[in-house]
């Protein structure tokens, strides 16, 4: 009976079958939802890296030039140049902000006003002095490295945001008076 018993059983034995081979990488629907969500963000990181890049070029620019003209001066000691250079290179500034030629055209206390209301740190009144006032001279006497220290600041840390609506109802009193 025994005998019987495991022939029978040897008759319906089967083969052992291996497993189904796996992928190269076999990762529930889950890790794959991850990973996409980890490029979506590199892509989108990356995109906006480069934005921030483009949006900020004109600060580098700007400094540059900045420098430049404060190395020319320091060559032949012509402050008016490097006022009239440095008021032109502010107004370029404020032309890429606004997008608006009639707010670069503002001077006196319009333009300062203008200059204050991009950066929440003021410029110093020797600044303000030689941008409003004293650029105009021929020979204007004024320290010109903490004016340079000053502007260098501004274009540093101005705002890129709109600021027209703010320095309006300045424009308007300095046309009144």
């Amino acid at each position: 009976m025994q005998d019987q018993l495991q022939d029978f059983l040897k008759q319906n034995l089967k083969d052992i079958q291996a497993p189904a081979e796996l992928g190269i990488w076999p990762l529930a629907p889950v890790w794959w939802l991850l990973a996409g969500v980890l490029l979506l963000t590199l892509i989108i990181g990356i995109i906006w890296h480069r934005r921030q890049q483009t949006a900020n070029a004109h600060r580098k620019i700007a400094s540059q030039a900045l420098t430049t003209a404060y190395q020319q001066w320091q060559l032949d000691g012509d402050t008016h140049q490097y006022l009239n250079c440095a008021n032109n290179l502010l107004r370029r500034c404020i032309l890429h902000i606004q997008g608006n030629e009639q707010v670069a055209g503002r001077s006196g206390e319009a333009w300062l006003s203008l200059l204050n209301a991009a950066t929440q740190r003021k410029l110093s009144a020797t600044t303000a002095d030689a941008l409003t006032i004293k650029c105009y001279q021929p020979t204007p006497q004024v320290d010109i490295d903490l004016v340079h220290h000053d502007i260098k600041a501004w274009i540093k840390a101005h705002q890129s945001a709109s600021i027209s609506d703010t320095c309006d109802s300045t424009f308007s009193k300095a046309a009144n008076v």
